[in-house]
């Protein structure tokens, strides 16, 4: 004797709980009922404080994890599969505390994801990061070393032009330093011949530089 066709279903539904599920979830032109649970995750998306799309999927994963395991629990107290009413009962109990936990947890287990891909490509991404850095610092010093050889030829450049232009101003400036320094030991000397008596020195200075007239080469009177 065969089984009804709506034994086999519901027996199927009894050892699989998860078969129909998805239909649950369902616009309602096509299994009747529509769980609101995964629009009022999505519609997390906007608003005020938006969540971002994977977080979302992420969320209502682990409301399907967590509706799945109260089904499987009711069917072995039961020994049945819950009736919809039971399961429309468990859908309208999520409440807007619970969706802020799957999402939550949904944050967490994305983290813990990026966490351990990071760790696992550690020292990879680390050899990376050094071999930009020393490059970066090779460049850096091989633009310096450019720079200042730059810097250096123009420097030699100026004072090759600055000598060629200041070698005679040089010359007039040493030939005026010797006239001067001639001048004071005249001075000194000058000084010393008339005994320190500064009183006839100016006179002494002024019969040096115009001495008086040879006396034979004046006319008779």
């Amino acid at each position: 004797m065969s089984m009804p066709e709506d034994g086999k279903i519901q027996q199927n539904r009894t050892e699989n709980p998860d078969i129909a599920d998805d239909e649950e979830t369902l616009p309602g032109i096509i299994s009747g009922e529509y769980n609101t649970v995964f629009e009022r995750i999505m519609g997390r998306m906007a608003g005020e404080n938006p969540i971002a799309p994977v977080v979302a999927c992420v969320a209502y994963s682990l409301y399907k994890q967590e509706k799945r395991d109260w089904i499987v629990q009711r069917t072995q107290q039961l020994g049945r599969r819950p009736r919809q009413e039971e399961i429309d009962s468990y859908v309208s109990g999520w409440t807007d505390l619970r969706i802020d936990s799957v999402i939550s947890q949904a944050r967490g287990e994305i983290g813990s994801f990026a966490k351990i891909v990071l760790d696992s490509s550690k020292d990879e991404i680390n050899d990376q990061i050094y071999k930009a850095q020393f490059q970066s610092l090779h460049d850096l010093i091989e633009a310096t070393n450019r720079d200042r050889a730059s810097k250096h030829g123009d420097i030699k450049s100026h004072v090759s032009d600055r000598t060629k232009v200041s070698w005679g101003l040089s010359v007039g400036q040493n030939l005026i330093a010797n006239f001067l320094w001639t001048a004071v030991v005249i001075i000194v000397l000058l000084s010393l011949n008339v005994n320190f008596d500064f009183s006839n020195f100016s006179g002494r200075v002024r019969g040096f530089l115009n001495p008086p007239a040879d006396p034979i080469s004046q006319p008779p009177r």
